[in-house]
Formats: structure tokens, sequence, C-alpha cells
């Protein structure tokens, strides 16, 4: 019932991708990290886990037409062209004099319907750019406040993932993107001074392919794992949802039958 297959080099070549962040536009100040036009700014709740590193993160629609299919359960689905942006930095506690210091830059690419690109760039020691990585990496930074190695050294230290690894996370099962999903995009967010909450906001700014079905109030919410007014069942399967699920339901990429999607009961796993 197998078949053979041969692989066969594209009569296109997919686009070099450029080698440093100041080449992508994805900044206007790559400095002060000014996003660019077009990029829309979004947080989630119950935040991935990357070691104490701090995150911003936005998306870039391909066009001024196109329109996210919203659903209330699982991944959105959007157009072909969209990039999916999200930075790394770390924030030294022990010294507030000290900057928040850039780590990675990351992006996602939607090529096509099924073919997802990802991109990983390493923040110089100045921070005036980033590079674009071949490979995985692992970076050290000394800090004050931090893991103290063998030597009494006290570091951070940050895994760069290469282009396989980025969609070992971001595969078919999870829907490819991760995090823009209703139970995790209901929240509140500063647009520069503005507070709203996003799914009012895409909705207005009409990026949905049709109106909400109902006010954010009646729709999905994950809980954040530290609200202590939220039963701690709900707030442990939002952080292993966020952490975990990704990988871990049925379909996902792991040898075991564990399912951490949110919406499913013990019951039905």
């Amino acid at each position: 019932s197998g078949a053979l297959r041969e692989l066969v080099r594209p009569s296109t070549p997919a686009p070099a991708f450029p080698s440093t962040i100041s080449a992508t536009g994805c900044y206007t100040d790559v400095v002060a990290r000014t996003p660019a036009a077009g990029l829309v700014p979004y947080e989630v709740r119950a935040p991935l886990w990357s070691d104490g590193a701090g995150k911003r993160r936005f998306f870039v629609m391909p066009d001024g037409t196109s329109t996210i299919d919203f659903t209330t359960t699982g991944s959105w689905s959007f157009p072909i062209g969209t990039i999916f942006m999200k930075e790394f930095a770390i924030d030294d506690d022990a010294d507030p004099s000290t900057p928040e210091r850039m780590l990675e830059t990351r992006f996602l690419i939607k090529r096509t319907a099924n073919i997802f690109e990802g991109y990983s760039y390493m923040w110089s020691a100045d921070q005036t750019d980033a590079f674009l990585l071949d490979g995985a990496e692992i970076g050290t930074i000394a800090m004050q406040n931090g893991a103290v190695d063998a030597s009494g050294a006290t570091k951070h230290r940050h895994t760069f993932p290469d282009r396989l690894q980025c969609l070992q996370c971001h595969n078919p099962a999870a829907g490819r993107v991760l995090g823009l999903q209703t139970g995790r995009m209901n929240t509140d967010h500063d647009y520069d001074g503005f507070v709203d909450n996003q799914l009012a906001s895409l909705d207005f700014i009409g990026l949905f392919s049709a109106p909400l079905p109902s006010a954010p109030d009646a729709l999905p919410r994950f809980p954040e794992p530290d609200d202590a007014s939220v039963d701690v069942e709900s707030r442990a399967r939002s952080w292993l949802y966020a952490n975990c699920a990704h990988c871990h339901q049925p379909g996902g990429p792991t040898p075991v039958t564990l399912d951490f999607r949110f919406e499913p009961s013990f019951a039905d796993v």
C-alpha cells in the first residue's frame, strides 16, 4: 500500500529571506524597535513560558482586502501571505537601570495553504541589528539576576530554534498558528494608550471575514494561570494548553495519547 516518491526542485525557488532584521522592513527604527505600519500588535492569555523572556507579538496581512476566518474554538485561519512576528527580550530585574535586552525575533510565514516557513534572528551584542540564523543555536548573556552556572557566573541561556524545529510546534494538528485563537485572544490590549478588547478591535477594523457571533464577554476566555480567583483545575488546564497542547492533542507529533487542549473535559480524554 506504500508509494515511491521523488523530490523535485520547484521551478520557481522560494525568495531568499533578508539576512538582517533591518532589511526586513518590520521596524521603522530598528534600535527603538518601532514597528512598521501594518503590523498588528496582540497579546495572549496564558502565554507560553520561555525561560523568563518577555515577548511582543505582531502579525501583518498580505493586503488590504484579506480577512481572518474566525472560529470560537481552535485556530483561526489566516490568508496566504500572512506574516507572524514575535520578539524575545530579557529584563534583568536585579538592576532596574539596565534596559531590556533583545534576544531574538522570530517570523512564521504562511506561503501556501499548507506550507509555513519559520525564521529566527539573533540580536547583536550592541542591540543595533539582528542576524538571520541558518541553524539552531544557544545564546548566553551575563546578568545580575539569572541562573548560576558551574563557574559561579550568573547567566541567561536562550535557545534559538532551527527552521524545522519551528514547525515541530507549529504543526498541522495545532493549526500551525499558535496563540491566535478566541480563548487566548479574548483579552484587553493597550493600543498606544487606547485600551480595548482585542476581539472587539479586530472586528471593528474589519479583519474578520464575518462579524463576531456575540460580544467578547459571551465568547470563550481562557484563565490566566496566576489568577487566584479561578479554580486550580481551570488554571492548570489553561497552562497545559498553552505550553503542551500544540503537540499533545489528537493527530499531534507525540507518540503518547495525551490531550491537553482546553475545551475537552477530563471525562472525554
